[in-house]
């Protein structure tokens, strides 16, 4: 990204941010003394603009592996999949994960005109109407925008995940939308495109996966995300993934569910605090 266009993003983000009032939820009791995680994948295959070779089997072994320690994740699907590989989502659903919205066409709202951006999620709901209800987003590139916002609020998103920041340390906050209605925004720690790129090796792989870990404070919830067409081509995310499962499976020190599921907890615990 050029310097110039480096800069008109934070600009917009610095005024977004105060267009869209926020509050941090407090901890809630059942996530005191314990860490919050969500693992989630961008789903993508070729529709997410790389040329890659994931298929069903890679996905089902991949979903083997979580099946074989207990973890149920996030799958943020470009809606395109709906269409063209159906039996993958259900194999998905059928093992109890949850599928939340990574744009129909792979978009980046921020780069996306309104009307675009508007067309782009209805696309997505009736690709998927028969399939899920999705209740969460995740902007491709993390780029989100106020159009997207509002566009969640329509559809009757609950939640979205952007990028941890030193005022966003694993809180979830609480968004009020212009135009009314309010979401929940997670924070992801990270993915492995930074493996993908730098062709890292095995140790360095689990290193930074684990080393994603040792970042997690207690009472928080974050996200930590992979893209199954980068681990259907390196053996070493593969194996990084692996070790990520096997640690946060072995210990209550994590409290691991999906980002949905976390959503829905915290929509109620709010409700009881504001209403007790």
């Amino acid at each position: 990204m050029s310097i110039l266009k480096r800069i008109r993003q934070k600009a917009y983000y610095n005024l977004a941010r105060r267009m869209v009032p926020t509050r941090q939820v407090a901890i809630p009791p059942w996530l005191a003394g314990r860490k919050g995680l969500f693992i989630y994948f961008d789903y993508e295959r070729e529709f997410g603009g790389q040329n890659v070779g994931t298929d069903d089997a890679h996905l089902i072994l991949i979903l083997n592996k979580l099946n074989e320690y207990g973890i149920k994740t996030t799958w943020f699907t470009v809606g395109q999949i709906f269409r063209h590989y159906p039996q993958s989502v259900r194999e998905i659903t059928g093992r109890g994960h949850e599928v939340g919205s990574h744009t129909f066409g792979h978009i980046v709202p921020l780069n996306t005109r309104l009307n675009v951006l508007k067309k782009d999620f209805d696309a997505f709901l009736e690709a998927s109407s028969s399939f899920v209800r999705p209740e969460g987003f995740h902007s491709p590139n993390g780029r989100w925008s106020l159009g997207s916002l509002r566009e969640m609020i329509r559809h009757d998103y609950r939640y979205d995940i952007i990028s941890c920041s030193a005022k966003n340390n694993g809180s979830p906050l609480i968004v009020t939308v212009p135009g009314g209605g309010q979401i929940i925004r997670f924070c992801t720690l990270g993915d492995d495109w930074p493996l993908h790129t730098s062709k890292a090796g095995t140790a360095e792989a689990c290193e930074y996966y684990l080393g994603l870990l040792d970042k997690l404070t207690m009472g928080r919830i974050y996200g930590i995300g992979f893209h199954p067409w980068v681990m259907a081509g390196s053996e070493t995310i593969m194996d990084a993934f692996c070790s990520l499962i096997q640690r946060v499976s072995a210990t209550d020190e994590y409290c691991v569910d999906t980002a949905g599921a976390f959503a829905t907890r915290i929509m109620m615990h709010n409700s009881t605090a504001h209403t007790g």
